[in-house]
């Protein structure tokens, strides 16, 4: 009898005619087969290539560029929205400042109007005395006093801040910015 060599089967179109066996996948090709496998794994190697330069020009992109970085970006935010929440807190304070400066120079106004009154009449009369020039040098300071320095007022800086505070972790070790 004579022996027979057995051909093996094509993986793509299943005929006996498998003559290559590719290494990578271990599937058996005849050789049109072999070369149309050949060219899908070129196709997918220029893939590969064209994903590389890609990468190496977000690369380049993200060296040149480093505050077009997400997380630079999100400290950016934080850092308008803080200073939104600051204008926005000033502004109020302004605002409430500037209504009861009104109130007080308004009050302050019609004192003096009143010394003012006092005065003239006791120079046209001509009746005054040391008290008398005692309690309008009095009046006087305590107005000016009250100009100046709006004894009832305060502006007082709490040290707990109603701006959220952010910190940066790397490698989970939190570096805390003040």
């Amino acid at each position: 009898m004579m022996a027979t060599s057995q051909r093996e089967i094509c993986d793509t179109c299943k005929r006996e005619s498998g003559q290559v066996t590719c290494k990578g996948c271990s599937k058996t090709y005849c050789l049109n087969h072999f070369n149309e496998h050949r060219q899908q794994l070129e196709t997918q190697f220029d893939d590969i290539e064209v994903n590389r330069d890609v990468f190496r020009q977000n690369l380049t992109e993200s060296i040149a560029h480093p505050e077009n970085h997400i997380l630079i970006r999100q400290v950016n935010q934080w850092e308008n929205e803080s200073y939104d929440k600051i204008k926005q807190v000033a502004a109020e304070a302004r605002h409430m400042l500037t209504q009861y400066m009104k109130r007080v120079t308004t009050q302050l106004e019609t004192k003096l109007q009143t010394v003012t009154a006092e005065l003239r009449a006791s120079r046209n009369k001509n009746e005054f005395n040391e008290l008398d020039l005692a309690e309008w040098k009095t009046t006087l300071t305590n107005m000016k006093d009250e100009l100046q320095d709006f004894p009832t007022v305060k502006v007082i800086k709490r040290t707990k801040s109603f701006i959220s505070h952010i910190d940066v972790v790397i490698n989970g070790n939190i570096f805390t910015t003040i």
